[in-house]
Parts: C-alpha cells; structure tokens; sequence
C-alpha cells in the first residue's frame, strides 16, 4: 500500500490584489457612528477565501449653505457602488437613500440585500481590491476597497489601473509586506504569518 504524504500548497499571496468577489449582504452601521452620514458595510465573497471580506461605503457629505448635498467624496464612494450594482438609486440632495422612482428607503441595508445580495454562496459578479490595513487600534485587518466593478473582460485592468493611481498619490493606505511592497497580484509572494492577522469585519 502507499503511504500517503500530505502536500503544502504554501502561502502565495492570493488573499490579496484583484479577486472575483460576490456580494453576500449589506450592513448599516451608520447610527453606530456619530461622525459618519453613511457607514454601509457590504460583506463579500472573496475567491479563494473562506472568509467574507467587509467593503465599507464610509463617510460624511459636504453641504451648501442650504444644507444640500454637492460633489464631495462621499457622493462619488456611493456612486462607485451605484453603477456597479446596476441601481438607478441612490441619495437625494438631502443625502437621503431613494430609489430610481426617488421614493425614500427606510431600510437601506434591508433594501440592498434583498435586491442585491447572495448570500454565503453568491456568485462571483463582481471584480474587487483586497488589501491590508493598518487599523486605529494598531492591528491589521484585511479590507476590499469600496469601488468595486462589474466582472467582466477588461474591468480587472481598470480596477488594478484605478488603485495604481490611488498609490501613486498616496489615497490609500496600505500595510507593506517585508520587501516594502504592497500585495497587488494573485501570485506575489509573501512572508506573513496568517495568525497575526485578525480577520475581524470591524
């Protein structure tokens, strides 16, 4: 009979860089955070993963003077996940959730999920930025980055270009492996101990 050994695939770096992703639900957690108009959470499927990987629509809007809402950062983070989903929908120039119609949603969180979300199995629909970051609390958590796209031919290559250029100006904050490069390819190796990261969807 034949003894059978038991093969190390090693660690390859794969948890990192542009993965296929699926969207398994959303999570408000804006009432939690004074400081944040809109705090979605959408938790994703990340292949190669047996974890869901939190990706955070976070922020506050600028207002004009009548308390209208203009172009700022957080109108574009909602924006990027708009056209990705698809959704006609959005805020309002109060900076309150509406459908394509402009009928308010109360549930934000509820809504998407039954209109957008999979659950645990949900296809891989989606193309997204998974990378390290260093956290407040001095821990590093693994995050996707919240624009996301479509998974189709040619939306990978736009996604890598995007985030090349978030680096090169220095947008995003990135945990640097040991030869003080960020993880950005499937097949990049790296030197990390898995253990000391925590996996936590703060």
């Amino acid at each position: 009979m034949a003894i059978m050994r038991s093969t190390s695939k090693g660690f390859d770096g794969s948890w990192y860089g542009i993965k296929n992703c699926g969207i398994v639900e959303f999570i408000d957690k804006s009432d939690q955070f004074d400081w944040a108009d809109i705090y979605i959470v959408i938790e994703m499927r990340i292949e190669g993963s047996k974890y869901t990987r939190p990706c955070k629509v976070v922020g506050s809007f600028e207002k004009d003077a009548d308390g209208k809402i203009i172009d700022c950062s957080m109108l574009k983070k909602i924006t990027h996940m708009t056209d990705a989903l698809g959704w006609d929908g959005g805020v309002n120039q109060f900076g309150q959730w509406v459908d394509g119609d402009e009928k308010p949603i109360d549930n934000i969180a509820g809504w998407l999920t039954e209109n957008f979300g999979q659950g645990e199995e949900a296809p891989l629909n989606y193309v997204c930025y998974v990378f390290r970051e260093a956290g407040k609390d001095g821990k590093v958590y693994t995050r996707v980055h919240n624009k996301f796209l479509t998974n189709k031919p040619g939306n990978p290559e736009k996604l890598d270009e995007y985030i090349k250029w978030l680096r090169k100006n220095k947008y995003i904050r990135e945990v640097l492996t040991d030869d003080k490069e960020p993880v950005t390819t499937n097949n990049q190796t790296s030197n990390i101990d898995m253990d000391g990261i925590s996996v936590s969807n703060l």
